[in-house]
């Protein structure tokens, strides 16, 4: 229980630290018209009944006479996203649910593990992207290597946007973190759907969530070659993520 708990208050650490981040990207900003129809976006410096001074990005600095202004607001930052092109994806997240049937360490009893992600893909339009991934999954005795194909997108080409994800592969029973050399990997299947927020041109903050299906067996031998039990289980888990795509 203690375990869960702390598992579950380090990934609510990592959502409250990032999201102000996201946020602050979405600061407002000044925007001078001028009578010429000219437009300045950036950070007023001096404003009075004969100067208006305007900051851009980049740092460059320019001065209008206050009659040539049409009128001074705060707006939203424009960005121009880039919608197609190489996409990298790094997530972090939770597996949450209950032990199979026939389990060793216990059947059925209620389980939070850890779930780390990466991906590289090819965006061919905002609501279509797909790629590559290859993560590190916690299910109690089981460390599991899943590598898998991932389909997702966005659904508006909006700053705030629907989104959905579709991973489907292989996970693969790692003997670097599991002490026992008589198991196997299985199927693995993620569908998921959440919310991008984006940052920047290139960025965007996500947050999913989804079904994670994990197959795996593990091997008793008998000492005697060809005889022993094999032991299948399948992981159901509800899987809760937030990363960043690049």
């Amino acid at each position: 229980m203690q375990t869960t708990l702390l598992r579950l208050i380090l990934f609510l650490i990592f959502c409250f630290l990032t999201c102000p981040q996201v946020y602050a990207q979405r600061q407002m900003q000044d925007v001078l018209y001028l009578k010429n129809g000219s437009i300045l976006r950036g950070k007023l410096t001096e404003l009075n009944a004969d100067t208006i001074k305007i900051e851009i990005t980049g740092g460059n600095i320019f001065v209008f006479p206050a009659l040539e202004a049409k009128g001074v607001t705060k707006e939203k930052p424009v960005i121009a996203y880039k919608q197609t092109g190489y996409r990298f994806t790094l997530e972090n997240g939770l597996l949450i649910g209950r032990t199979p049937k026939g389990n060793s360490i216990g059947a059925n009893q209620r389980t939070v593990s850890y779930s780390l992600q990466m991906v590289n893909s090819l965006q061919l339009r905002p609501e279509l992207a797909i790629g590559a991934g290859v993560g590190i999954d916690a299910y109690n005795s089981y460390t599991i290597t899943p590598v898998y194909l991932r389909l997702h997108g966005t659904l508006f080409n909006k700053p705030i946007s629907p989104l959905y994800m579709l991973d489907a592969g292989y996970g693969f029973y790692s003997h670097i973190f599991n002490s026992a050399d008589n198991s196997e990997g299985g199927l693995m299947v993620n569908p998921a759907i959440g919310v991008s927020l984006r940052m920047g041109r290139r960025s965007a903050f996500i947050v999913n969530v989804g079904y994670r299906h994990q197959e795996v067996r593990r091997i008793t031998s008998f000492g005697t070659p060809g005889e022993g039990i094999i032991e299948k289980s399948t992981f159901k888990r509800v899987s809760i993520r937030a990363g960043f795509i690049f």
